[in-house]
């Protein structure tokens, strides 16, 4: 899901909030890099997990506030509960034959977010959190 997307989704559209309430991630070169390192190992073989890291909407809201506070993003979302478990997908089969991803979730979020502000797709200053609920 794009930066931009997230960022306004997470800053007031409550109807997303169960959508985006949990995910795996993986930066698309990483995806291109597993690919091309299967290519190149024969002994992988079968179909692969491809998830660099697992996140919560308390995560990600946790993230963006600290590397965009202007953006105010809410840290409270209607139905969903402060405490909420991972729902983790192990990439261990193809970590187990040497491939290591490169790119953590913070930079796939920082590289996305500045990317949307330079394209003008994203604000530089944000508006308050439309959902009413705000940040502790």
């Amino acid at each position: 899901m794009y930066a931009s997307s997230l960022t306004h989704k997470l800053a007031g559209n409550e109807t997303h909030y169960s959508i985006i309430k949990q995910g795996q991630f993986v930066h698309i070169d990483d995806l291109c890099l597993a690919h091309i390192f299967l290519f190149e190992h024969p002994e992988g073989e079968g179909r692969y997990v491809c998830s660099a890291c697992d996140a919560n909407i308390h995560d990600i809201a946790n993230l963006i506030n600290s590397k965009y506070p202007e953006y105010k993003v809410p840290t409270k979302f209607k139905n969903i509960p402060d405490q909420l478990e991972l729902v983790r997908f192990s990439s261990k089969k193809i970590k187990d034959i040497g491939f290591q991803f490169k790119y953590s979730l913070e930079d796939m979020y920082i590289a996305g977010i500045d990317m949307c502000r330079e394209k003008g797709l994203l604000p530089k200053h944000a508006k308050t959190p439309g959902n009413g609920i705000t940040q502790k």
